[in-house]
């Protein structure tokens, strides 16, 4: 696509400036007739934009253009000419920041009149179409409960400081000094809650259920021992 945009903006320039040369390339070397450099500096980027069902990538090629003639008279007047014709494309957008020494050394050429060309470049893709809704939405109310427990290990001994995580809510807590532990909230639904130990240097996985309105903790015998 950028080869595209050469040939468009070559063929611009071609008309706007009647029988002159357009060369993409530095400028490096000195025309022996009237001619354009056109040298593609850098890509910058652009937001994409959507419009309906069709999202538009986007992106600025920065073009730096330079003249060349006969006489330095004749190579500015095709400058500057080329130049108003830029600023009233549009599409196109001028920039007059200069290119700094170290900018033209690297080209191989010694600083010259210019000037930065930005021309857009588009490319529509296709986004998925949203499947329809054909039933009404649903809603349901979900309560929450409180899930209290208890870590013991060998022989009912308490273990304080382990770690408990309700797996999928990323909610997790620690045992206090009588190896209990509370989650103030959480969904009441699904009954059976996933719950993964973590103490002494071990891990375990444990499948948890407590109703909304059970009298009494969850007790969960982990086979580590208190020390």
């Amino acid at each position: 696509m950028i080869d595209e945009m050469d040939r468009q903006v070559t063929a611009w320039i071609a008309s706007a400036l009647d029988g002159v040369e357009v060369r993409l390339a530095a400028p490096a070397q000195m025309a022996q007739d009237k001619c354009i450099d056109l040298y593609l500096l850098d890509l910058l980027p652009a937001a994409p934009t959507a419009q309906g069902n069709t999202k538009l990538f986007q992106l600025s090629l920065r073009y730096l253009i330079t003249a060349w003639a006969e006489t330095p008279e004749e190579s500015h007047r095709l400058l500057g000419e080329l130049l108003f014709r830029a600023a009233e494309h549009p599409e196109y957008d001028v920039e007059l920041t200069p290119l700094s020494p170290s900018a033209w050394a690297a080209l191989g050429s010694a600083p010259r009149p210019s000037f930065l060309l930005r021309v857009p470049l588009r490319r529509e893709r296709k986004l998925p179409q949203a499947k329809l809704i054909r039933e009404p939405m649903v809603l349901r109310e979900s309560t929450s409960m409180a899930l209290r427990g208890m870590v013991v290990g060998p022989n009912d001994i308490p273990i304080a400081g382990a770690r408990v995580e309700i797996t999928g809510l990323q909610r997790a807590t620690y045992t206090d000094h009588k190896g209990c532990f509370l989650f103030s909230a959480v969904p009441a639904e699904p009954s059976r809650k996933r719950l993964r130990i973590k103490a002494k240097g071990r891990e375990m996985a444990v499948l948890a259920e407590q109703g909304v309105n059970a009298p009494e903790p969850l007790v969960i015998h982990v086979d580590i021992a208190e020390v």
